[in-house]
């Protein structure tokens, strides 16, 4: 994590033209949408809604199974018996994607999707 915010920081100081000790910490996030610690869980979270709507691929659509309560839009976290296989995204995206408000994961479409999941990830 620590290469790719070093990478980051280039990027964003090369992109606003700053020097090189100058802090870019509060400019990642105008790049990002949001912050660096929050863009992996964003990203899975997106990466489950178009799974949960499209319905493809196939095969990772089958391993989702829909908690009891359909009020809140849960999703049961597959098991995982490794280190590897438990930081998947996948498996990530499941835990987050529960963590998201239920009003979040009904969105239906993509636009209104990613702009609330974008809210929601730069209030936590």
């Amino acid at each position: 994590m620590d290469r790719l915010r070093i990478s980051l920081n280039c990027c964003v100081r090369f992109v606003y033209g700053l020097n090189r000790y100058d802090h870019v910490s509060h400019l990642q996030a105008n790049l990002l949408g949001c912050p660096l610690d929050h863009l992996y869980a964003h990203r899975s979270c997106i990466f489950l809604h178009k799974l949960i709507n499209t319905h493809s691929p196939p095969a990772l659509f089958q391993k989702l199974i829909p908690f009891r309560g359909c009020r809140l839009a849960n999703m049961i976290i597959p098991r995982n018996n490794t280190a590897t296989y438990a930081s998947s995204l996948f498996v990530r995206g499941v835990v987050n994607w529960n963590m998201l408000p239920t009003e979040v994961k009904r969105s239906r479409t993509e636009v209104g999707f990613h702009g609330k999941c974008l809210v929601f990830w730069n209030s936590f």
